[in-house]
């Protein structure tokens, strides 16, 4: 019998586990986590075929890559591989994994470019954030939520906003929490971006699941942008730099509708991840767990006293 796993993460960031709220959606069930960035770590307790979604951005320890279980099937889509990691990611032994389980899905062109000058066999898969699924049971409330914005942002939206901004950060005090408790984490933080009438954020991952949770995004290129993550994923959504947001006039109060490029994007991934499991849950992220149960989850609650104060912390929520 094949079994499935799901990557879990030692970061502090919530956009990681974002990233595998979303390819839960394509498995049938979760018989393991398996650490990203301790991937050879990883002891199954039996013999049988592993099949592993293996998104996301890659990653803190490439010395643990690639994968020695033979167990583990792999889907190498919607990757990002980071500057700095490059050249330990051209060796020999990289180039065979990858070759091995071709085609492999670069979550941005850049990656795509650079799997495609070592295999040949790449494509542009986009972010596997984008085939989130809404929920019908969260309603718009009015509010703004500014995700790791600038001093100068945050004072701009409370200044011109007819609406309470609430500000937050994406960084979590990783080191309580279990690999389910962060899962909570990242649905409380889409329960967020859904229930928003407008999000504002310096954030990819804040920004992407926004477009299918029909959030109105405005995503901000602030110092020490990143081109090579955002290449083919920033004209997906509104966007502009912080200097023009801050001396133009953008219009917080209505901002513009999200455009619509994503929808091919997301349905190929659909179709790639389904191809490869044989599921796809057509729920909502809360995967059909009642609004109220969730928010009054015991775990949940208690991740957001301990998980989630750093970020409270750092950041305030100020009106």
């Amino acid at each position: 019998m094949t079994k499935y796993a799901l990557l879990t993460y030692s970061t502090g960031n919530t956009g990681d586990d974002i990233q595998s709220l979303a390819a839960k959606r394509f498995l049938p069930r979760v018989d393991y986590f398996i650490n990203r960035d301790y991937i050879n770590d990883f002891v199954p307790d039996s013999d049988e075929d592993i099949k592993l979604i293996m998104n996301g951005w890659y990653t803190h320890h490439p010395e643990n890559f690639p994968p020695k279980q033979k167990q583990i099937k792999p889907l190498l889509t919607s990757i990002y591989i980071d500057n700095p990691i490059k050249e330990a990611f051209s060796s020999d032994q990289m180039k065979a994994f990858f070759k091995a389980n071709a085609p492999v899905g670069g979550r941005s062109h850049d990656t795509a470019n650079f799997l495609d000058s070592l295999v040949g066999d790449s494509y542009f898969s986009g972010c596997m954030t984008l085939t989130l699924r809404p929920e019908t049971s969260i309603k718009k409330r009015d509010f703004i939520l500014a995700v790791d914005v600038p001093n100068q942002v945050y004072d701009k939206l409370v200044a011109e906003s007819n609406l309470p901004v609430m500000r937050m950060g994406v960084d979590i005090a990783h080191q309580y929490l279990s690999p389910q408790a962060r899962l909570k984490v990242a649905q409380y933080y889409l329960y967020l971006y859904q229930s928003a009438r407008f999000v504002v954020t310096t954030r990819l991952h804040a920004t992407l699941p926004c477009l299918p949770l029909g959030t109105p995004v405005l995503n901000l290129e602030e110092v020490g942008f990143e081109p090579e993550r955002f290449d083919g994923l920033r004209d997906l959504a509104n966007h502009m730099t912080v200097e023009e947001f801050l001396t133009g006039d953008f219009d917080i109060n209505s901002p513009a509708e999200n455009p619509q490029a994503y929808l091919p994007i997301k349905e190929n991934l659909e179709n790639i991840c389904t191809n490869f499991t044989g599921f796809s849950n057509d729920k909502g992220f809360l995967d059909g767990q009642d609004l109220l149960d969730f928010l009054t989850d015991p775990d949940l609650v208690q991740s957001q006293v301990t998980g989630l104060w750093s970020a409270c912390q750092h950041w305030g929520i100020r009106r």
